[in-house]
């Protein structure tokens, strides 16, 4: 599976997750670099974006925001990726997932009904397979 998924550990994802929620409202864009330092994000050539290595793989951790007052609007990064084009790979994504929710649920309780929900879109998939 290896050769067909990236990803970060569950822990690394957990201290992302809970330090970014443990930063005082209201988060500002100049608080990310801070921030950035401390999790291993290195700068890019661009400011929305870090660069992270993670299982000997690069990952890319976009940061949106409003440059003029400085609002930050989202912290995104993968916790797994696909990197192949077709439906078994996606599969093998889908099939990664119940772990970090099995993992994010022993610490911080049930996760949103979307994740558990068999009808949902993320589910159909894995019966596509």
């Amino acid at each position: 599976m290896d050769d067909v998924l990236r990803h970060i550990s569950f822990e690394t994802a957990r201290t992302w997750i809970e330090r970014l929620a443990g930063v005082p409202a209201p988060v500002r864009m100049e608080d990310i670099p801070g921030l950035a330092a401390e999790f291993g994000w290195e700068p890019t050539n661009f400011e929305s974006r870090y660069r992270y290595e993670a299982e000997g793989e690069p990952q890319m951790i976009l940061v949106r925001g409003n440059d003029e007052t400085g609002e930050l609007y989202s912290v995104f990064f993968n916790l797994v990726r696909n990197w192949g084009e077709d439906l078994l790979k996606n599969v093998a994504v889908v099939d990664f997932w119940p772990k970090y929710v099995e993992a994010f649920c022993g610490v911080w309780g049930e996760p949103w009904s979307v994740m558990t929900d068999p009808s949902t879109l993320i589910w159909k998939l894995h019966e596509q397979g």
